[in-house]
């Protein structure tokens, strides 16, 4: 897949500056795959939304990003990553006061472990319905960012 360079590309820059994007009103998405094609699927699935979203390659980096002081309205997540992967990432944020109470989409071509089934946590399987997506993410937002 050819990477994007518009103005929604995923850039270094997006990621490395989460505090930029955590600044505007739009409701905040932190997209959580190790692969970039993943990450850019879900910008062209959402395009238009009204989301704001930036990316993580893996559940470390996803910490390491919330723990600078990124708040996202919601965290999508897959399962299978290499450093720190998804469960592991849903584990840390259910035990981080400051956290747990922020909603998670794991979205995955894999069952999801009964230990994921969380309160504030739900499963979307792989493949899905662009209009599947939207309308969990805005159910776990608990908004409609549309007009």
């Amino acid at each position: 897949m050819a990477r994007r360079t518009g103005p929604r590309a995923a850039t270094a820059e997006t990621i490395a500056r989460p505090a930029q994007v955590a600044a505007r009103r739009a409701p905040q998405l932190l997209i959580v795959d190790d692969s970039e094609d993943a990450q850019e699927l879900f910008r062209l699935y959402l395009d238009g939304s009204g989301f704001d979203m930036i990316g993580a390659r893996n559940g470390k980096h996803a910490l390491d990003l919330l723990s600078g002081g990124y708040q996202p309205n919601l965290i999508i997540v897959d399962l299978l990553m290499p450093v720190m992967d998804g469960m592991e990432l849903i584990e840390s944020l259910r035990s981080d006061a400051r956290l747990a109470h922020v909603p998670v989409l794991v979205v995955s071509a894999v069952d999801v472990p009964k230990r994921a089934r969380l309160p504030q946590t739900r499963y979307l399987r792989k493949p899905f319905r662009n209009a599947d997506l939207l309308a969990n993410i805005e159910e776990l937002v608990g908004i409609s960012p549309r007009p």
